[in-house]
């Protein structure tokens, strides 16, 4: 963890000298008056107003969301100058943030960006436990006091713009926050520290045979209105669905229609335009991984309910009403804004399907594991190395000391082919293409890991 770190703070050190300033300013210029409430969550800045004449139109407005209680005015409590911007939040406030127009710079979602900002906040902030301020949704690492400090907050661009975040309120909660001389850059990295990996215990198998798992159990939903979107059974991987906005509405149930065994995971969704829904890990450690599933859909899903394990549509396969075995390939790679190293697949719906479109889907016998060897010299923890991988005809083994036996197995769990005493390469043009468990034992010790057949 510290080697990473050092790495990171080496990066950030060469993004410093490559720095493109995009934004500085202290609030000062004529234009910058009294800017006033949230109208239908958005409150403009005097100095884009359509009567107020000034070269700076960086900051767009103010957006939030439920009852608005915003307000942003020009101030003279500053930390130097004349002027600083001062933000009143009031109660049952969510999505606050202060942004720029989306097309005020040239950049684009996933640049970087570094944010100097000289702020402070009241008692009321303090005493709530710090109220925070940040450049990505819900990452607030800084903590506020009633004295102007000076705040680096980095992270990637989203929704094509620059945004200063602000906590949501509850009830009866409120605050003020003052910013004063603001610059922006764009950076050509930014520094984060990965966190611990809270599942390691590859590979990860899940039947939903388990008796935690029970028939029309809801593992999560959301109904449109009220979301409990949180994985409810405890198997150490799976950490929630992701949706947001993605869904109209969506259950997930166990069903007893599987492809092996008794159950299998079953979600009803409705679809929403434009969106996807996506199943999400706890972070996991960074690297490449191999999934492999079975899924389908029923009548209703046909030509709408599509599966896969990326954001790129394109790579998406459209499901039957059979049971079809899917198998793919991902890397999980540190979030620069967060550090998360968390595994988001099984994407369901379709950016090009109709709203509204209700259907039902099923996933069984998942197995993720950490990626295989691909050539001879990679042998990372195993004692044993498989090459070529993928293979097409035949499969040799590399290890240090001699193979008493190479057992292989299809994902259903049936032994498929069987060598003792290995002396040369396995013959493997008569298996299916997909992929397989191979398991050795050498000095009586069986280790197993995976290989694709093309």
């Amino acid at each position: 963890m510290k080697k990473l770190f050092t790495l990171f703070t080496a990066a950030l050190l060469l993004s410093q000298v490559n720095a493109q300033t995009i934004w500085q300013g202290g609030f000062e210029q004529p234009g910058f008056g009294i800017v006033g409430a949230t109208a239908n969550g958005t409150v403009a800045f005097a100095n884009v107003a359509a009567n107020v004449t000034v070269d700076d139109n960086f900051w767009l407005n103010v957006w939030s969301i439920n009852d608005k209680a915003t307000t942003v005015t020009i101030v003279d409590d500053v930390s130097e100058g004349s002027q600083a911007f001062l933000f009143e939040i009031g109660a049952n406030t969510a999505d606050i943030r202060m942004r720029t127009a989306a097309d005020v710079v040239n950049y684009v979602n996933g640049d970087f960006v570094k944010v100097t900002v000289d702020a402070k906040t009241d008692q009321a902030g303090v005493d709530a436990g710090g109220k925070l301020i940040s450049v990505v949704k819900n990452n607030f690492s800084k903590v506020l006091t009633t004295t102007y400090a000076t705040y680096e907050l980095y992270g990637a661009i989203a929704n094509n713009r620059i945004q200063i975040w602000f906590p949501t309120t509850g009830a009866g909660e409120s605050y003020k926050v003052w910013l004063d001389n603001v610059t922006v850059e764009k950076v050509e990295s930014i520094p984060v520290e990965p966190v611990d990996p809270e599942y390691t215990s590859f590979p990860f198998t899940e039947d939903f045979e388990a008796a935690g798992y029970v028939i029309a159990n809801t593992l999560a939903s959301y109904d449109g209105t009220t979301e409990s979107d949180f994985w409810a059974v405890d198997n150490g991987l799976f950490d929630r669905f992701w949706r947001g906005q993605n869904t109209n509405a969506y259950t997930c149930t166990v069903d007893a229609d599987a492809y092996a065994g008794t159950k299998a995971m079953k979600l009803a969704v409705t679809n929403k335009i434009g969106k996807d829904l996506r199943l999400r890990s706890v972070n996991i450690p960074a690297g490449t991984y191999d999934i492999s599933f079975y899924a389908k859909t029923d009548a209703d899903g046909l030509g709408d309910a599509k599966i896969g394990l990326s954001v790129d549509e394109a790579e998406w396969h459209t499901l039957t009403t059979a049971y079809t075995q899917y198998t793919g390939t991902f890397e999980v790679v540190v979030n620069p804004n967060n550090g998360t190293t968390r595994l988001i697949t099984f994407y369901t719906a379709g950016v090009s399907e109709a709203e509204g479109v209700s259907y039902n889907l099923w996933i069984d016998n998942i197995i993720i594991d950490e990626s295989a060897p691909t050539s001879i010299g990679e042998v990372k923890e195993y004692p044993f190395v498989v090459y070529p991988n993928p293979a097409s005809s035949q499969i040799n083994i590399q290890a240090n000391e001699q193979v008493e036996k190479v057992e292989i197995y299809n994902l259903s769990g049936v032994k498929v082919l069987e060598v003792s005493n290995l002396s040369s390469g396995i013959d493997v043009s008569n298996l299916s293409a997909g992929l397989y468990m191979i398991t050795t034992t050498i000095n009586g010790v069986k280790t197993t890991q995976k290989f694709n057949k093309k």
